[in-house]
């Protein structure tokens, strides 16, 4: 995986944890574990190799396997300053839906397969879909809010994939 590559992927995934996390308007500690537990254990939710690779330098190298300096990082990619937080939540989802047509863009100029790219936008759906089951419900039941379901549905238009993933990836 190229280094463009390498650090899209570490951005878009990280974008992807606070995209979701803040659907409901809460940012909670379940789903920070969550995200956490995801960067951490790449290899038992990803199936792209190179995305199991971004996520393991992003914790290992660029964050010294701090959950902090995770925190941090995932707050710089969205654009965001802890302190200023409640008054930024609304704003941000712009410009990561921005990135996410971006990311779209970027990657139709790579010189990658058609399944790589595939496994790839599986993997970022995937991302989106655990942190919106993190928290909320009971037992599990009624853990994705309306909120992040209309998250998840502006993440696949921005991304341009089409609405198969919700049924399989949303479902409780």
């Amino acid at each position: 995986m190229s280094d463009l590559l390498c650090d899209s992927v570490k951005q878009i995934f990280c974008e992807a944890y606070f995209f979701m996390s803040a659907a409901d308007g809460d940012l909670d500690r379940k789903e920070f574990k969550k995200f956490v537990e995801l960067v951490k254990n790449n290899g038992a939710y990803f199936t792209n190799l190179g995305v199991r690779q971004a996520l393991t330098e992003l914790y290992v190298k660029d964050c010294g396997r701090s959950e902090q300096n995770l925190l941090l990082r995932a707050y710089s990619y969205a654009g965001v300053s802890p302190t200023s937080l409640n008054v930024t939540l609304n704003t941000i989802f712009d410009k990561i839906l921005k990135d996410f047509m971006g990311f779209a863009a970027m990657m139709k100029t790579m010189p990658i397969s058609r399944l790589a790219l595939d496994t790839i936008y599986g993997d970022i759906m995937v991302m989106l879909s655990q942190i919106a089951k993190a928290s909320g419900g009971f037992l599990g039941i009624g853990s994705v809010s309306d909120e992040e379901r209309r998250a998840f549905m502006a993440a696949l238009g921005a991304l341009g994939l089409g609405e198969a993933f919700i049924d399989e990836l949303l479902s409780e």
